[in-house]
């Protein structure tokens, strides 16, 4: 992970900047998580910390079973119209093989496996059996309303990336908020999805929508 990290900086014209950027990034994918946390560069690249957020909040997300057809599928992360986003995941996934440990439930138990990450940008919605994950534009507030009707009880983890966005369709939202990445969950929108979002995670929320 951090060849992927170094590769990162090495991509940006602010290399003082998106050190410390990586540097916050790697922290959140070794597990170091706790209360959002302030940013320490004025200068520092808001995409990788938010995409960083973004796996960690995968691993801390429990599918049913039926969700992946087999052991050896990936977990599909759709990016709907924020290239940004997309272009820092897929520097994370050409960098060096993106893996995410994914939890399961079935009714004989809970159990993890590692799964490659396949990235997708989007320009269309997919259809429900194409995607695990959907992050969502700021841009597209407008259709979360649709993507409620479309994807709402099936197990897709739907994103959005600006704050409130749970509150309406979205299972969390993620946001950077006077320098701080910072996250909304909202508890009905991930059972009717059926997905477990795990306790650690949701203390640790700037606001849980019950």
């Amino acid at each position: 992970m951090w060849s992927a990290l170094q590769e990162l900086g090495r991509s940006s014209p602010r290399s003082r900047s998106c050190r410390a950027s990586c540097l916050c990034a790697l922290l959140l994918l070794l597990g170091a998580f706790g209360p959002p946390r302030e940013v320490p560069d004025d200068r520092f690249n808001e995409n990788a910390v938010l995409s960083a957020l973004i796996l960690k909040l995968c691993r801390y997300t429990t599918w049913p079973d039926e969700a992946f057809s087999g052991p050896d599928e990936s977990l599909v992360i759709g990016v709907w119209k924020d290239d940004e986003i997309y272009q820092t995941l897929e520097k994370l996934a050409r960098s060096k093989k993106l893996t995410i440990d994914v939890q399961t439930y079935s009714a004989n138990g809970s159990s993890s496996r590692s799964r490659q990450v396949d990235l997708s940008r989007l320009e269309v919605l997919p259809k429900p059996e194409e995607i695990d994950v959907l992050l969502i534009a700021e841009s597209r507030k407008k259709d979360l309303e649709q993507i409620g009707k479309l994807y709402g009880d099936r197990p897709i983890l739907t994103i959005g990336l600006d704050r409130d966005m749970a509150k309406k369709t979205c299972i969390l939202s993620v946001f950077i908020e006077e320098r701080r990445v910072a996250f909304q969950a909202s508890k009905k929108n991930s059972k009717t999805a059926r997905l477990e979002i795990h306790s650690s995670i949701l203390r640790n929320a700037k606001e849980v929508f019950k």
